[in-house]
């Protein structure tokens, strides 16, 4: 009689406070680990779009860098109007172009005004709010003619 006691009296299975430890274990996992990728998507999106303005960039400055005479200064225009870069919505371009004295001789008499300034910019907008989140510039120095 007292084995079919003992018998009856082991538990087997799992208490409700035991499920419910394991479940926030389990959902405080999912929820680290989702933080990390969202994360990790934000950090990727964000290299995407800077990237992408530096590419934009350098094109830019390769075209003025190309030809003699680097042009006239752009005022900040959607970059999706200029031929070839159609497909860039969001960003924007800007170039100066100084063809002042940019170089002065170590004694700082003399400047050097055979040398043409170029600034290219390149913004891109937070998709959120049509403002600029970010700008990537690029400066060189190119000789006249």
């Amino acid at each position: 009689m007292l084995n079919v006691k003992s018998r009856l009296s082991e538990k087997k299975g799992l208490t409700l406070v035991e499920i419910l430890v394991a479940t926030s274990l389990l959902a405080m996992v999912i929820l680290a680990v989702s933080n990390v990728l969202i994360t990790g998507l934000v950090a990727a999106n964000s290299a995407k779009e800077q990237t992408i303005a530096v590419n934009l960039a350098q094109a830019i400055m390769e075209e003025r860098l190309a030809t003699a005479d680097p042009g006239n200064s752009v005022p900040r225009t959607p970059i999706d109007q200029k031929p070839g870069f159609e497909n860039y919505k969001g960003y924007y371009y800007e170039v100066a172009v100084d063809n002042k004295a940019v170089i002065k001789s170590s004694n700082g008499t003399t400047n050097d005004t055979n040398f043409y300034s170029i600034t290219v910019k390149v913004y891109y907008l937070d998709q959120n709010n049509n403002q600029p989140k970010n700008t990537v510039s690029l400066y060189t120095i190119k000789r006249k003619g």
